[in-house]
């Protein structure tokens, strides 16, 4: 299993409980993206990050401008997905998370909040 990246706009994911049964907004940081082992893969896990982490890791040219297309095309899903008010973090996967230099495309979830 690989790892891949949640990227939370802001990092402030809302209100939790505290022990005190008091409710905290909170700033979450899981961990900065790592290194890739030597099979081009993350070490499993979840890693959380912004938009702007993600593409000096993932997004910038590799032999071809795939990365960056992609990249470029992502940004855009991203801003309509923002857009629409419930979007709360998206975790990003497959070959794009890994060091293969030319990915066919993104794998991503889509993590909202239902109001």
């Amino acid at each position: 299993m690989r790892g891949c990246g949640a990227i939370r706009p802001g990092r402030t994911l809302g209100s939790t409980p505290c022990k005190h049964g008091r409710t905290e907004n909170r700033t979450w940081r899981v961990e900065a993206i790592p290194s890739f082992n030597t099979y081009g893969l993350l070490p499993e896990g979840i890693y959380d990050c912004t938009l702007e982490e993600a593409a000096l890791q993932f997004g910038r040219f590799q032999h071809n401008d795939q990365r960056p297309r992609l990249w470029a095309r992502f940004l855009e899903f991203v801003g309509e997905a923002k857009a629409t008010g419930w979007i709360e973090a998206i975790v990003v996967d497959g070959s794009f998370v890994t060091a293969i230099p030319v990915p066919n495309d993104i794998d991503l979830i889509l993590v909202g909040h239902l109001t």
